[in-house]
């Protein structure tokens, strides 16, 4: 989501070849699996096969760092009246022979978690010796703005980033509980589901769910839909409540084999009305 990325922190992860099998029977595609070199000596936040480590219990910093290329986020905030919620990603895949560099920008519809058509701007550079400038992003984010502005999109309202705390995380499951300033508990679960495809790719999908742990009402952000090709890990990131406390934007990053066969981190958001 650079070589410019400052004091944000990174994890960087070696991720092993992923090992070719035979073809599957495709499983069921209306449910998902359900359950109620590294940088540092520390566990690494994916297996061979890209998925989250099991140990890796930490909230993730805003720059992702994997061994095909980096992301960073870019949270923009919601609306005026909280109806839509902007967001970017900077990212490159300067560690495989295509040297790409790009930025994003796009708005959400928050009650029907969609994005808003032709409201985006974006920057990509490829080729050996090219670099993408911080004023170049900062110049396609003011377009951005520009455009997100009659959708009452100031840019800097960013509500409330909630306290995170994980106490599981696996290659299937995933179980965080959100804390806000207010006092309110949610439980947010994910469950994941792959399927191992030919030439060595792995398509995933997963489904989101957040548990008001004082009231015991839940919400699906996400639903198990179809299988997204290339996708071979999920793992929540971070989540944002509105001002007025009737929204959620939950932020996930999605790993994906790409070119040489190097996994790639992209964020990805789903957003909904609490519970």
């Amino acid at each position: 989501m650079m070589k410019r990325w400052g004091n944000i922190g990174v994890i960087t992860i070696t991720v092993m070849t992923l090992f070719c099998a035979s073809k599957q029977e495709a499983t069921d595609e209306s449910a998902v699996q359900t359950k109620d070199t590294t940088v540092t000596e520390q566990e690494p936040l994916v297996d061979e096969h890209g998925f989250t480590n099991l140990l890796a219990k930490a909230p993730l910093p805003d720059t992702i760092s994997l061994e095909g290329g980096g992301c960073i986020l870019y949270p923009l905030g919601w609306s005026d009246n909280s109806r839509y919620f902007a967001f970017g990603e900077r990212g490159d895949r300067t560690r495989t022979a295509l040297e790409d560099f790009f930025a994003e920008f796009w708005l959400i519809e928050v009650e029907k978690d969609n994005f808003v058509k032709g409201i985006s701007a974006s920057i990509e550079k490829r080729g050996e010796g090219e670099v993408l400038m911080d004023s170049e992003v900062e110049s396609v984010k003011e377009n951005f703005l520009k455009k997100a502005k009659p959708y009452g999109i100031p840019g800097n309202k960013l509500g409330e980033k909630l306290e995170m705390v994980v106490h599981e995380r696996t290659d299937t499951h995933e179980r965080i509980e959100l804390k806000s300033k207010d006092g309110k508990t949610y439980e947010l679960i994910m469950n994941k589901d792959f399927r191992e495809m030919e030439e060595c790719h792995i398509n995933g999908r997963f489904e989101l769910k957040i548990t008001d742990k004082t009231t015991g009402k839940s919400v699906w952000l996400q639903k198990a839909g179809k299988y997204f090709q290339y996708r071979n890990g999920y793992f929540i990131h971070s989540a944002h409540i509105d001002p007025t406390n009737t929204y959620i934007a939950v932020f996930t990053v999605k790993t994906r084999w790409g070119f040489e066969g190097s996994p790639e981190p992209r964020f990805m958001v789903n957003t909904g009305r609490l519970p």
